[in-house]
């Protein structure tokens, strides 16, 4: 009788522990979509002239090293490509934890700016830079 309640509570476990892997699964899946969708992806297209590419490169990583130290940066890339002219077509995706973090790092970089003297606009105009960006939220298809 008890060899018989020990297999039948093997069997029972057999076929529960799939189902309850699965639901944690879907719940885990679930919860990390949610997470994706509070994040905030700040996708940035960059446009440099070959002639103001020397210029470019000497500061580029200004911005990005200051953006990696704030609070709710969680990831940044960047894709170059040069085109046949030898112009560079620069891509970013910089992501931030939630809305929050985002507006926090906006409000921060233009403070930054302010410190070190430097005018975006400015800068962009002179090297005849075209860019602009856009903030999105991420879903998995």
């Amino acid at each position: 009788m008890a060899l018989i309640k020990i297999k039948s509570l093997v069997i029972t476990g057999l076929l529960v522990l799939p189902m309850l892997s699965r639901a944690q699964t879907t719940q885990l899946k679930s919860s990390d979509n949610q997470q994706k969708m509070e994040n905030k992806i700040v996708i940035g297209k960059v446009f440099v002239p070959k002639s103001s590419l020397e210029e470019f490169s000497k500061n580029r990583n200004v911005t990005s090293s200051f953006l990696k130290a704030l609070p709710g940066f969680l990831k940044g890339e960047s894709y170059e490509r040069l085109d046949d002219s030898g112009n560079l077509n620069l891509f970013s995706v910089t992501t931030w934890l939630n809305q929050e973090s985002y507006e926090n790092a906006e409000k921060s970089l233009k403070e930054y700016y302010k410190s070190i003297n430097f005018n975006p606009m400015t800068y962009r105009e002179s090297l005849k830079i075209v860019a602009e960006h856009g903030v999105y939220s991420m879903h998995d298809y």
